[in-house]
C-alpha cells in the first residue's frame, strides 16, 4: 500500500513537472516528463472504482494522455516560438536565435517601452511577422538625437536595451532635426542593431491592432531539430 501510495505521489510531481514545462514552452522535455508520469501511474493504479464503475487502466490512461496533449495544444494558442532570421535584434536577439512569444500579453494591458514586440507587416506584396523594440509610446513627441531618443524634447532611457546601443538617423521618419507626434493607437519601434534594421524610421508608425504578441524570453538552439520542427514554429 505505502509503495503504490509513493508511486502515485511521485507520478503526480512528474506530471505537474511536466505540464508546467508545457505552458512556457510547449518542449519535448515536458511531453517526455509527461509521458513518464503516466507510465508510473498506470503501473501503479490497476483498476480505478469509480461510483461502483471500474474503469481499466488503459482507458484512464488514454484519458490522462488526451488530457495532457490536450492542454498542451491549447498553450500553444498563447504561445509561440520563433527563430531569428536577420540580425536586426542583435545583442538581444541574436540571427537565427529563438525566442518564445506570449500572444496574449496585450489582451489586458498595452505595450510599453522597452517591450520587444512581434508584429505582422507586409513586405513585397506578403504579410511577414517582423521584431522590434517599442521605444515610443501614442501620443509622444519622439526624436532621434545624438543616439538616443528623446521624448517630448526630454533624453529618455529606454527600460532593457542593452548598453553601447547608438541609434543613428534614417529613413523618412529618422531624420536629423525630426520631431514626431506618434498617433493615438500607435507605436514608434526600432531595431535593437539600428545599422541594419528596418524600423519605424522608414516605415513609420506601428498600429496596435497589427501586434502579434511579446516576446518573453531567448533561448538556445535544440540540436533535435526534426523533432522540434512541429514544435517550434519559425518565422
Amino acid at each position: 500500500m505505502a509503495a503504490k501510495t509513493g508511486k502515485l505521489l511521485l507520478a503526480g510531481v512528474l506530471l505537474a513537472l511536466g505540464l508546467r514545462f508545457l505552458v512556457p514552452v510547449v518542449g519535448l522535455i515536458g511531453l517526455v516528463i509527461c509521458a513518464v508520469a503516466v507510465y508510473v501511474l498506470k503501473d501503479s493504479a490497476g483498476e480505478i472504482k469509480s461510483g461502483g464503475f471500474t474503469i481499466k487502466r488503459r482507458i484512464f490512461t488514454l484519458v490522462l494522455l488526451a488530457a495532457v496533449f490536450g492542454t498542451s495544444f491549447y498553450y500553444r494558442q498563447l504561445y509561440r516560438a520563433f527563430k531569428m532570421p536577420s540580425a536586426s535584434m542583435v545583442p538581444s536577439i541574436q540571427q537565427n536565435g529563438r525566442f518564445m512569444v506570449d500572444r496574449k500579453a496585450y489582451a489586458a494591458r498595452t505595450p510599453q517601452r522597452g517591450d520587444i514586440i512581434v508584429f505582422e507587416f507586409e513586405q513585397q506584396g506578403k504579410m511577414t511577422l517582423q521584431c522590434k523594440r517599442v521605444v515610443g509610446l501614442p501620443t509622444e513627441n519622439i526624436e532621434i538625437k545624438e543616439g538616443r531618443i528623446y521624448v517630448n524634447g526630454v533624453p529618455t532611457l529606454i527600460p532593457e536595451l542593452p548598453a553601447g546601443i547608438s541609434y543613428v538617423n534614417a529613413g523618412e521618419f529618422g531624420k536629423q532635426g525630426q520631431a514626431l507626434a506618434v498617433p493615438a493607437d500607435a507605436y514608434y519601434v526600432l531595431g535593437d542593431n539600428p545599422a541594419v534594421s528596418v524600423d519605424s524610421r522608414y516605415f513609420g508608425f506601428l498600429i496596435k491592432r497589427v501586434i502579434y504578441g511579446k516576446v518573453l524570453w531567448t533561448y538556445s538552439g535544440i540540436p533535435l531539430r526534426k523533432s522540434m520542427k512541429l514544435l517550434l514554429p519559425h518565422a
